[in-house]
């Protein structure tokens, strides 16, 4: 078991399809992979090893989440994929009190009218942040001008100016449109990719606007250590080269019941690469041991399953005495059932020689949210050494978007 302050991970279940002697023998390539990304890391290519300890990048947010929140009551955020699924994770997790946060990514036209139905007195206390790296992303742009356009028409052409906070590469084309336009623009970092941005603006920003005390974020973050991030990376990767080449992340939280959707991504935009890369499958618990824990344990054997445990929720709730045929619960508490389950269902899996493990935080504090994004975010770094590919961009992505646009355009594929 490894141990941090803010984050556990016990291995011990990875070993049934593992040998404690397949880990020794990987060290080097570790050790090898370890000094690639302290490479990367000092070369400054990629920003996101460094984002934990800006601290003084962290107060410059607070002091203009402030001023949003003098200004307005609600926030809405525009964005997709990384420019989305990190900060939507956050406030679902530890939201904050200061404002309400309202997320707009997909382009369902039921969902943008059913988000954007607002009284032009509703419109006069919302801001809106738009978030997009490259300023292109044709999803985000486009619920964007739609609400923009509502924002004006509600409360005037010169007033709207002030509602709007672009978050983008300074030096892009949606920078200079948005200055040309009025509107505050957030630099983006030019060195940290959308799925591994949640701790720079693009993810604090929207959030610290809410309430949420980010500098505790960071604080967790901060604990994560290289060596447990690639321990867990080493002992997932070794077990797909025996075939697991599914991995399922399951926490047992509703509060956490968005964090696995940012891994998601994080994962196979990270490591599906030149013909190889796992597959993650994102779960919830209890939910989903009615839906998918049949498959894990009778199933393939092709599945690596990780645990995500709270171990003292927030609130203490005891089940009613004399349920008929359930004495078992009788008398205890919401949380003792929540962790019988996730205990049972891993030993269950266990006699099924199914591999699993658990990653257990104390609370579900910022600290430890700050702990869990870090501790993922520096194993899909080691995978993407392990794998052998460059981890930070994401070719297959692309020419998806070029087909849509000829499609839009009235051309043939």
């Amino acid at each position: 078991m490894s141990t941090m302050n803010f984050l556990k991970y016990n291995s011990d279940n990875m070993f049934i399809g593992l040998s404690k002697n397949d880990l020794k023998k990987f060290q080097p390539k570790i050790k090898q992979a370890e000094a690639a990304l302290k490479n990367l890391q000092a070369s400054g290519q990629q920003g996101f090893f460094n984002l934990p300890f800006d601290i003084p990048g962290a107060k410059t947010i607070e002091k203009k989440a402030k001023e949003v929140q003098k200004k307005f009551s609600r926030l809405l955020v525009i964005g997709i994929g990384g420019s989305d699924l990190g900060a939507r994770a956050v406030w679902q997790a530890c939201p904050g009190k200061k404002m309400e946060v309202v997320f707009l990514s997909n382009t369902d036209p039921d969902t943008v009218a059913m988000v954007l139905n607002l009284s032009p007195e509703e419109w006069k206390k919302t801001a809106i942040n738009v978030v997009s790296k490259s300023g292109s992303t044709v999803e985000t742009m486009s619920n964007f001008m739609v609400a923009r356009e509502r924002l004006i028409r509600s409360i005037g052409q010169t007033a709207h100016r002030a509602h709007i906070y672009v978050t983008t590469e300074v030096d892009g084309k949606l920078a200079l449109w948005a200055t040309e336009q009025g509107y505050e623009v957030l630099a983006h970092p030019k060195n940290v990719g959308g799925r591994f941005s949640v701790l720079s603006l693009v993810g604090l920003f929207p959030v610290a606007c809410g309430g949420v005390p980010i500098t505790r974020l960071l604080a967790g973050a901060r604990e994560v250590v290289y060596s447990e991030a690639a321990n867990f990376a080493a002992l997932q990767f070794l077990a797909y080269k025996k075939g697991q080449e599914i991995q399922v992340l399951m926490p047992y939280s509703d509060s956490l019941g968005n964090f696995p959707f940012w891994y998601r991504q994080l994962w196979a935009e990270s490591l599906g690469k030149k013909g190889q890369g796992p597959t993650p499958i994102a779960a919830r618990g209890t939910i989903d041991q009615h839906s998918q824990i049949q498959l894990y344990n009778d199933g393939p054997n092709n599945k690596t399953i990780t645990f995500i445990e709270i171990e003292k929720f927030k609130n203490r709730i005891k089940i009613p005495k004399n349920i008929p045929g359930l004495d078992h619960v009788s008398d205890k508490d919401f949380s003792d059932l929540m962790h019988s389950e996730l205990h049972g269902t891993a030993e269950a899996l266990k006699k099924n020689k199914r591999m699993n493990g658990k990653i257990s935080i104390p609370t579900l504090s910022p600290e430890s949210l700050g702990a869990l994004f870090q501790f993922f975010i520096l194993a899909a770094a080691f995978s993407g050494e392990f794998y052998g590919i460059n981890a930070y961009n994401q070719p297959g992505v692309e020419e998806g978007k070029r087909l849509a646009r000829k499609e839009l355009a009235g051309q043939k594929a």
